[in-house]
Formats: C-alpha cells, sequence, structure tokens
C-alpha cells in the first residue's frame, strides 16, 4: 500500500509509505458495498472511506514530545523534570503563584514569574486542580481540602468514543511491515442521515489489537465507535494524596443515542466482512461471535464487551457557562495566571480522532501566551514530565 502526500485543501501531512496489502482490501470491501472513497478525512469532507493520516517521518512515530519538545530540551531557559509528579498548584491571593512537585521522594517548589500552564491531560489535570482547591466545593470539603474556587465543571463533562469490535481470525500469513501503523484505513459513516455529518468512525486493524482477542492468533478487526456519543462521565478525587488515582466514570451507553448508533455500526462492519474482497483473509469470526445477528443478542455483547477509544476529553471545558473551567484564552475562571491547555478543555468530543486537535490546543496555548507578552529569556516555566502527566497526546493514525 503506495500513498503519495498530497494537500488537496492546503494543510500538511504525513503519509503513510510502508504498509500491509490489507489496507486496500478494506477499502475494496467499502467500494463493493458502494461507499464513496475519501482519500483526505481532514479536507472538506469526512464521509466516505480511505487511509489515515499518520504522524511518521522517515519510518519512524512521531510523537508531540518529539516534534515539539526534544528539539528545544537544551534550551538554558527550559528545565525538564522527569519522574516527577506534580502536587499542587500554589495560591497567593487569587494567582497562582507557584508549583509543588515530587521529584524521587523529596518536594520541590518552583515559582511562577508569570503564568503556570497546566498540560496533564483529561485525567491528571482537573485532579491537580482539586487537590490545589479549585473545583466543585462539596468535593473539596469532602477530602478536607481547603476551598480555593468553587468552580463546579471540573472534573465534569468526561467525554469518549465508545467502542465495538468486529474480528476474525486470518488464515493467510502476516504481512505486517514494522512501519506500519496497523490502524492504515477506516472510514466515517452517517447511519442515521444525522444532518452534522458522519455518526460513526470506523478503523481496520490490520492485526488483532483488542486485548481480550489477541489470544486468538493472526487476525485482524473493524472497530467501530460513536463519533458523537451523549453520554457524559466525571473525574473525581479518591482522597487528598497526589499519589492516589483519581476516580473516573464514564458512564458509557448511558444514553440511548450511542447504543443504537455504535450498533448500526456494528452492522455495517459485519456487512463490510462479508463482502468477497475479505474472502480471503477471512476465518473465524471471534467479535461479535459467529451467528450473533440479532439486536438484542448484539446489545447484550456490546454492554459486556465495550472499550474505549482512548479519546478522553472535557474534564476542563472551555466556554462561557456556569459548568466551563476555562475561558476562549485558556484561563481558568477565578484564577489568575493558571490556564489549561490539553484535550480537557473540549467543550465537546471531536467526531473523529483527537490526537490533532489535542496539537492545536497546545500550539494555540503558546500563541496566546506569545500574544499577551512576548517571552523572553528566563521566563519559560519549568515542566514537569512525567507519564501520566505527559498530556493528552492520543493515538496517532
Amino acid at each position: 500500500m503506495q500513498i503519495i502526500t498530497m494537500e488537496p485543501t492546503g494543510h500538511s501531512r504525513y503519509a503513510i509509505t510502508s504498509s500491509s496489502t490489507r489496507g486496500p482490501t478494506f477499502l475494496d470491501a467499502a467500494s463493493e458495498l458502494g461507499f464513496a472513497a475519501n482519500p483526505d478525512f481532514n479536507g472538506a469532507e469526512q464521509d466516505g472511506f480511505g487511509p489515515f493520516q499518520v504522524n511518521v517521518a522517515a519510518g519512524r512515530r512521531i510523537s508531540s514530545a518529539e516534534a515539539y519538545l526534544r528539539p528545544v530540551a537544551n534550551q538554558p531557559n527550559l528545565t525538564i523534570a522527569t519522574n516527577a509528579r506534580a502536587t499542587k498548584i500554589v495560591l497567593t491571593g487569587g494567582r497562582a503563584t507557584g508549583l509543588k512537585y515530587l521529584q524521587n521522594g523529596t518536594e520541590t517548589e518552583i515559582g511562577i514569574r508569570r503564568e503556570l500552564v497546566l498540560s496533564s491531560g483529561t485525567f491528571e489535570s482537573p485532579k491537580l486542580l482539586l487537590l490545589s482547591g479549585i473545583g466543585p466545593a462539596d468535593q473539596l470539603r469532602e477530602f478536607d481540602i481547603p476551598v480555593a474556587v468553587d468552580l463546579p465543571g471540573v472534573g465534569a463533562n468526561l467525554q469518549d468514543h465508545p467502542r465495538m469490535d468486529v474480528a476474525f481470525t486470518n488464515p493467510a500469513p502476516l504481512d505486517v511491515p514494522p512501519t506500519s501503523n496497523i490502524l492504515e484505513a477506516g472510514g466515517f459513516l452517517n447511519t442515521s442521515s444525522d444532518p452534522e455529518g458522519p455518526d460513526v468512525q470506523f478503523h481496520f486493524a490490520t492485526t488483532l489489537v483488542n486485548p481480550a482477542l489477541l489470544d486468538q492468533g493472526p487476525g485482524w478487526e473493524l472497530i467501530v465507535c460513536a463519533t458523537r456519543p451523549r453520554s457524559r462521565g466525571v473525574v473525581q478525587l479518591g482522597s487528598a494524596d497526589p499519589h492516589d488515582n483519581a476516580r473516573v466514570r464514564f458512564n458509557y451507553l448511558v444514553e440511548e443515542y450511542d447504543r443504537a448508533t455504535v450498533l448500526r455500526g456494528v452492522s455495517v462492519a459485519l456487512e463490510l466482512a462479508a463482502t468477497t474482497s475479505f474472502a480471503s483473509i477471512r476465518g473465524t469470526e471471534v467479535a461479535p461471535g459467529s451467528g450473533i445477528r440479532d439486536a438484542m443478542d448484539l446489545e447484550s455483547v456490546l454492554r459486556r464487551s465495550m472499550d474505549s477509544e482512548y479519546h478522553p476529553v472535557g474534564t476542563c471545558k472551555m466556554g462561557s457557562d456556569d459548568s466551563a473551567v476555562v475561558d476562549a484564552q485558556l484561563r481558568v475562571r477565578g484564577v489568575d495566571g493558571l490556564r489549561v491547555a490539553d484535550a480537557s478543555v473540549f467543550p465537546d468530543i471531536t467526531s473523529g480522532n483527537t490526537n490533532a486537535a489535542t496539537v492545536m490546543v497546545g500550539r494555540e496555548g503558546f500563541g496566546l501566551l506569545a500574544r499577551d507578552e512576548p517571552l523572553s529569556s528566563g521566563q519559560v516555566p519549568a515542566a514537569v514530565d512525567e507519564d501520566h502527566l505527559a498530556g493528552d497526546v492520543g493515538r496517532q493514525r
């Protein structure tokens, strides 16, 4: 599968330059059912089936850290603290004036000259705000945390794309080269004539990726997710100890709309899998299971096996209403000198992968800082870097 990089709408991107022969199989199946081809999901139209654009250069996956942080890691006005855990934002007179973090068992406090930008992701950003006394007052008092700012929206509005898989074993030899991104192709489809656009996204995985299916041997999957779910969850403190994980409740499938949308997408995925294009690599159906086609049975499988698409967003919502945590400039309401710049600020989840939109938030956040007051040497605050505090870069496609 060779894909030539094109820029029909003026945006640049990396393209797959080496992959297996299975990506075209999926696209042939979509064509067989009469679905439109779309070589650019980020172009004028999202509907259709085509290859995913990916963050790859010279055959290597490129993370946001690789693209943005490592090139400037040796700048004299940047300090990167690794194996560190942020524990509290220090507030003085309604302003963020410091940050406490633990590193190798030692607590350090750094002062904030200008602004603190929190980019710990959809779970950890609200957790750190709560530990710092910024959030719903009742929850803070439950853990004897002094209330600095009663901000009810902190941790609320959690969203993710609910997912269900259609999967088969593969009787043919594996042909996935190491440079493949595995999720090589996909599609967006409107299964309900929704005027807002596609309500289902498909990912074609050239090998089994669902942990529950890995013992089935070689195979492939059609991953189905609802692009605009209506169910909302919450992130809350588990304790006042920063080492303890936050309590995360997604409330997946609470809304009937989400269940119905995923199941409509699964029906299409089963039709795709049954096409002649897949005949040569279609072995045993391992999900949802051979013979399971009744609507009630499929819903039962969905409830048992539904998985995350790893796109959590929304827990520090941007907006102007009472539930908003940050404003349009990413500034935390009620606190001076504090912004949030990660996927937690999304008011609504993107109707597709979250990675590019999350990177955009980071870039725009930097632009907001630069426009407010140009950065000069010595004004870049220290960056706390830990796996779970590194920001929500998502799974790159």
